[in-house]
């Protein structure tokens, strides 16, 4: 959309000038700032041109007629032979105010001729007051909006300022804009670009068909070439950011790929080391018991040993199993030992079932 409207004020500074004081003036863009310079005799008037107000009379009519297509036969008869244009507002009253712009003898070889009010005004809310003061003038324009009836004046004696001219209007003096000299030419020309195409249609005039074919050469040519200008930046912008975003895809699709395969491999090795650390585990603390036992093998016949749910079940003879016992609990790795069955009285000795479980040492598990 930033193109667009880019490319739309272009246009319009190639399509739209500024008649003041005899002179034409052609819209410029500098920077974000817009300017109004002189066209030399030599230079190409643009097709359509703004007239500055002092080129026309301004008048606003009340018939009391509502039927717009009668006032328009009336204002035919009363505007014959004249370079004036007009617009007509229904209020819905049964009458009709129109506003007249008869333009001086100046701007007759012009092919469409727009005032400058007519711009201004229709950048305007209801009853809204306008003071602006263009670099050309030395005097402030003062124009006023209501409902859609355009008033304006220059400064003059009797209206020395805005809020003179606004009661002179019936307005309310406390909706009034003021532009300075350093801006004005921007209000000007957002003006025309809020307004659209509606000012061209309206105050085109009839023309023979070679001043006909003149306009459409002046007006189509620049309009085509700028779509053209813009279709192909727009497409060729497309094409770029096609290919741009294949090429991110693509890459994105082999980070993606290699991303699964690092997360497969890690899985794996992860699923082989937890099962090495669950074999060592098993396989150190079966080992150990044999650490545990061997300080008593001398004075014991051991006939089984078992492992099962973490505890170790031993079955042996000694001479005296409560020794056996008071031996294996003073070993600070066996935990939880207890007779399982009662000990049994033998020839050589006494028959032992013993179960206990064994613990990591601090020092070892460092």
């Amino acid at each position: 959309m930033e193109l667009v409207a880019r490319y739309y004020r272009k246009l319009i500074c190639y399509l739209v000038g500024y008649f003041y004081d005899g002179r034409v003036y052609r819209f410029t863009e500098c920077n974000g700032s817009i300017q109004l310079k002189r066209i030399e005799k030599a230079g190409k008037v643009p097709p359509f041109v703004i007239v500055a107000r002092q080129h026309y009379s301004e008048e606003l009519k009340i018939y009391p007629i509502d039927e717009k297509k009668e006032v328009k036969k009336l204002l035919g008869l009363e505007l014959n032979n004249k370079c004036a244009k007009y617009q007509i507002n229904d209020t819905g009253d049964g009458k009709c105010r129109v506003n007249i712009w008869t333009f001086d003898s100046m701007v007759r070889h012009f092919r469409v001729i727009v005032p400058e009010t007519y711009i201004l005004a229709n950048s305007l809310e209801h009853n809204e007051v306008l003071e602006i003061l263009l670099p050309l003038r030395q005097e402030p324009l003062f124009v006023a909006k209501s409902q859609a009836n355009i008033i304006s004046s220059g400064q003059t004696s009797l209206l020395g300022s805005a809020e003179l001219f606004s009661f002179s209007c019936g307005l309310p003096s406390g909706y009034i804009s003021r532009v300075s000299k350093e801006h004005a030419e921007c209000r000007l020309f957002d003006a025309l670009e809020k307004n659209g195409i509606d000012p061209y249609i309206r105050f085109f005039t009839q023309f023979e068909k070679a001043g006909l074919q003149a306009l459409c050469k002046a007006v189509l040519v620049p309009a085509f070439f700028s779509i053209a200008v813009y279709a192909l930046a727009s497409s060729s912008w497309l094409l770029w950011q096609k290919s741009r975003l294949s090429g991110l895809n693509d890459e994105l699709g082999e980070n993606i790929a290699m991303v699964i395969d690092a997360q497969i491999a890690l899985d794996t090795n992860m699923q082989a080391e937890r099962a090495m650390t669950r074999f060592f585990a098993s396989q150190h603390s079966k080992s150990e018991v044999w650490l545990v036992l061997s300080n008593l093998i001398s004075t014991t016949q051991f006939k089984s040993l078992r492992y099962s749910n973490g505890r170790y079940t031993v079955l042996g003879e000694t001479e005296r199993a409560t020794e056996f016992m008071s031996k294996l609990v003073n070993d600070p790795r066996v935990v939880n030992a207890k007779f399982d069955y009662p000990v049994r009285n033998l020839k050589r000795g006494e028959s032992f079932h013993i179960s206990f479980e064994i613990k990591r040492l601090s020092g070892e598990a460092k």
